[in-house]
């Protein structure tokens, strides 16, 4: 069974069960010298969906299949990790924080 977990600094992490997959790498990009277009379709269904990935340490993403990994993006397109980590502490205290006002 093919996952695709969508790693993200500023929101959550997000598992996909997914079928098959494709990327494009895109070059140039907006104001990127390349992007990456992640493609996939959902089992059961039969149109695809996708998404981009950009340079700036904000996302990636890991396809596996059993715990062995098949794709992983930042072969790609570049992500420093400790800046994607440093990212990532900061928005978890702002989602606990508007989480802590949501609930008052």
């Amino acid at each position: 069974m093919l996952k695709m977990i969508h790693h993200s600094a500023v929101g959550p992490d997000n598992t996909t069960v997914i079928r098959d997959y494709d990327f494009d790498i895109m070059e140039p990009y907006a104001q990127y010298d390349k992007a990456l277009c992640v493609k996939y379709v959902e089992p059961k269904k039969r149109r695809w969906k996708c998404f981009t990935i950009t340079p700036g340490n904000l996302s990636y993403v890991l396809i596996e299949d059993d715990h062995l990994t098949l794709f992983d993006s930042r072969d790609i397109i570049e992500c420093d990790m400790v800046k994607f980590n440093e990212t990532q502490a900061r928005f978890s205290e702002v989602r606990k924080a508007n989480q802590w006002l949501s609930n008052r």
